[in-house]
């Protein structure tokens, strides 16, 4: 038992002395190659005017798609559905038989069904809108070898953005570096 506490000790010793040796270093200005080569951008200059329109062309505007539905289409679209069928199917035969009452409970559970999932959706969509709303409007990013401010719905890939504390980020970004300027 004492071999093994000690054994684990000296683990423990080793695992600190690595970590303790292991310097840090910020490089605010150093990118590697294969990094630079895939953003195909300089960190220190950004992007061209000419290359942002470009890359707008080839990737379209950084925004989230909004489409908008016939809401009485996507009622009705809660009445399809290989479950919906069956159901359907046998309400309608409850129908032919005659027997109302069955008619009238299934009939029920399905306009029940397609309102609660109606209104479920709709609430799941409030709460995507919450989401557009709450993203960053305008961000800083180097354009032509000046940092500046653009709506983030102009921001392109490759695009180097410059974020503080308490910034949302306003895009999915790889995070070249930190600094204090």
């Amino acid at each position: 038992m004492n071999s093994i506490i000690s054994s684990s000790s000296s683990i423990d010793k080793k695992e600190r002395v690595e970590f303790e040796e292991h310097k840090h270093v910020e490089h605010a200005d150093e990118i590697s190659p294969e990094l630079e080569l895939l953003l195909q951008t300089d960190p220190s200059s950004g992007l061209t005017s000419k290359e942002v329109s470009e890359r707008q062309a080839k990737f379209g505007m950084n925004e989230l798609p909004e489409k908008k539905t016939n809401p009485f289409l996507k009622f009705l679209g809660y009445f399809t559905g290989p479950i919906s069928y069956l159901i359907e199917i046998s309400c309608i035969i409850a129908g032919i038989v005659g027997d109302w009452i069955d008619f009238g409970i299934i009939l029920g559970l399905l306009v029940i069904n397609a309102v609660i999932g109606f209104f479920e959706e709709a609430k799941a969509e409030s709460a995507l809108d919450a989401l557009r709303h709450t993203l960053a409007l305008k961000t800083r990013c180097y354009r032509d070898n000046e940092l500046v401010e653009v709506d983030v719905k102009e921001l392109v890939p490759g695009d180097v953005i410059v974020l503080r504390i308490g910034d949302i980020v306003p895009a999915d970004a790889r995070l070249l570096g930190l600094g204090v300027n």
